[in-house]
């Protein structure tokens, strides 16, 4: 892995590079980051101006100025002497970063200070010293900065300087400026009373009673504008400007105190991080968890130049932290004269993973038909049933099943392979049919853990949903097919009773059918459809037929016809079966009882018809 960065702007942050192996054992390295700046500027100064006298202590003073305006003072305390008479002092900032760091060493040397001494001649022992004064007329003196100082009781007299704004907030760098009036009558006639504004920068207007303060660039961290004046009994009036200067965060950074997933109900500290921002005291920063606000922090810090800030919040990590991003801002609360809306910054999110305890869960099952909104009813043909489970886990030992009654449809398991709680969606396509109507259907989903978990398994049943089935009417009537019962193919009927029999195939409507059997164009009989059912079926129809040799050679067959009354379409559909030539086959039978040789037959025969005539005759006679 590689990380790269195109603009470093953090101070605070450590890369850390970690695996976690099949037995879910971590290993981490951390990268330790060292972020500088070059010192902005390096000044000395002396705490004395003028030269110096011979063997008296003085301060040296470093002063290492940052990017921002912050300052680090180093002392020095030093005893002259004649040595250090037109001597240069110095001081260097270096940052020594270590065997990393850029080479040579990166060193900030401020201008140098030029020293004079005054020491002891011993030739001056003994010599007298004296002075002189000449007093020179329209001499002008050089100028000399007052300081206000105003007692407590100077701001609460009657008629006081009305400063507008009331309080100045102003971005460090930005120009700045203020009005103030001084009185109303107080401080009046103004040739006999003093009106003066003080401000550490700037530049003042005077117009009467009115004056104007204004800088281009507030650079200055703190500073208090005073507006006064001093009435003709000697009486001062002061009212002071509170100034606010602020700076915008540079960075906002969350980060946690533990690298790699967490573990459910152990505790962590985020901790977020407000780099180069002021005044700190206005700063609050705000924890959230994704738009959920977890908690507030402020800072103790009074210091009016930027500083840098950590704020921590400790939470017990849950399985509502599972996938959560982490973040925090910092506010600058400024109040009614600062900038609207208030200046935030945002840190990134942070995004965290949660490994919790395993356990069952199995919330809550619902059925439904796909793409079926509550009062519809269910088209006959190919629809969709869906079972949703709500909060399971683990999912990867789940398993669904739907139902029709309390006939299984089908079964499957989850697609899921995970311990975590998730909602999972199954679907099965089934064949509704008219029979369906008012049939409940529904779902079971199950955890089947095996046999160390509590048996029996964890199951929930989703509450039934009654079908309502609508099913166009289509009359269908394919084909029509006669036969003899028992007869197969090339065999010959025997004279008697035999079974005629007709068979239709894939009709609807059926309880519209009607069959009939006949033997040439002679009706033997019809009959009506048992089904009472508008889905296509098979149909078969026998009728009782006492067979005779005058039968052989005869055609039989059958018809069925759909009898759908006069509001379909006419003439009724009717479809004929081909037609059966019956080949009949009867068992001669004796006149008598007794047996006699074939030869004889004929006799007897002629015998009876002679006999017969004889009697008929005399009977005429």
């Amino acid at each position: 892995m590689t990380w790269r960065v195109d603009r470093f702007t953090e101070w605070l942050l450590t890369p850390k590079c970690y695996n976690i192996d099949v037995n879910d054992n971590q290993c981490c390295t951390n990268l330790n980051v060292i972020v500088y700046q070059s010192p902005k500027n390096v000044s000395i100064i002396l705490n004395h101006n003028g030269p110096l006298t011979e063997h008296t202590e003085y301060i040296l003073q470093c002063s290492r100025t940052n990017a921002a305006g912050s300052e680090d003072i180093k002392q020095c305390h030093k005893g002259t002497s004649k040595e250090d008479n037109g001597a240069q002092f110095w001081c260097k900032a270096k940052l020594e970063l270590g065997a990393e760091g850029p080479e040579p060493p990166l060193v900030v040397k401020p201008t140098e200070l030029n020293v004079t001494v005054h020491f002891e001649p011993k030739e001056d022992d003994g010599v007298e010293f004296w002075c002189g004064a000449k007093l020179c007329l329209a001499v002008k003196s050089g100028n000399l900065t007052a300081t206000v100082h105003c007692k407590p009781e100077d701001y609460n007299c009657p008629d006081k300087p009305v400063l507008t704004p009331s309080t100045l907030v102003v971005k460090y760098g930005d120009p700045a400026s203020a009005t103030c009036v001084a009185c109303q009558q107080a401080c009046l006639p103004l040739n006999e009373t003093i009106i003066f504004m003080e401000a550490s920068v700037g530049n003042i207007a005077k117009d009467g009673t009115t004056m104007t303060w204004r800088v281009d660039r507030l650079t200055e961290w703190d500073l208090t504008p005073k507006c006064f004046y001093t009435d003709m009994d000697n009486h001062q009036c002061c009212t002071h400007l509170p100034v606010i200067v602020y700076q915008p965060p540079k960075s906002v950074s969350i980060s946690l105190n533990h690298t790699g997933p967490l573990t459910e109900h152990t505790e962590y500290t985020l901790q977020c991080f407000v780099l180069n921002v002021a005044p700190a005291r206005n700063l609050v920063v705000t924890f959230y968890r994704g738009q959920t606000q977890l908690g507030q922090k402020t800072s103790n810090d009074t210091s009016k130049e930027p500083v840098n800030e950590s704020f921590v919040l400790s939470f017990s990590a849950s399985p509502e932290d599972n996938g959560a991003q982490f973040w925090c801002e910092a506010k600058l609360e400024l109040g009614p004269e600062g900038p609207r809306p208030p200046v935030k910054v945002k840190s990134t999110e942070l995004n965290v993973i949660v490994h919790f305890e395993h356990k069952e869960i199995l919330e809550a099952v619902f059925f439904s038909f796909v793409n079926l909104t509550a009062g519809q009813m269910l088209e006959c043909g190919q629809n969709t049933l869906q079972c949703s489970v709500l909060n399971v886990a683990p999912a990867e030992n789940l398993t669904v099943t739907f139902y029709k009654g309390q006939t299984q449809l089908g079964h499957m398991k989850s697609s899921f392979n995970t311990k975590e709680p998730v909602n999972d969606t199954f679907t099965l396509s089934y064949n509704t049919r008219i029979e369906d109507d008012g049939v409940e259907f529904w779902c079971e989903a199950k955890l089947e853990l095996g046999s160390n978990h509590p048996q029996p398994a964890l199951a929930v049943k989703s509450e039934n949903l009654t079908a309502t089935v609508h099913c166009k009417p289509e009359e269908i009537l394919e084909a029509v097919f006669f036969g003899f019962v028992n007869l197969t193919a090339g065999q010959m009927l025997e004279c008697g009773q035999n079974t005629l029999q007709c068979s239709v195939l894939n009709v609807a409507l059926a309880e519209n059918l009607t069959v009939t059997f006949y033997k040439g164009q002679t009706q033997l009989g019809h009959m009506k459809s048992s089904f009472n059912t508008k889905e296509p079926v098979n149909d078969t129809f026998t009728l009782s037929y006492n067979t005779r040799i005058e039968d052989d050679g005869v055609e039989f067959w059958c018809g069925a016809k759909l009898e759908l009354g006069s509001n379909h379409p006419q003439p009724a559909l009717a479809v004929k079966s081909e037609n059966l030539t019956a080949t009949v086959h009867c068992k001669p039978e004796g006149l008598e009882t007794t047996s006699k040789p074939t030869s004889d037959a004929p006799s007897v025969t002629i015998y009876r018809f002679v006999l017969c005539l004889t009697l008929l005759v005399s009977a005429f006679v």
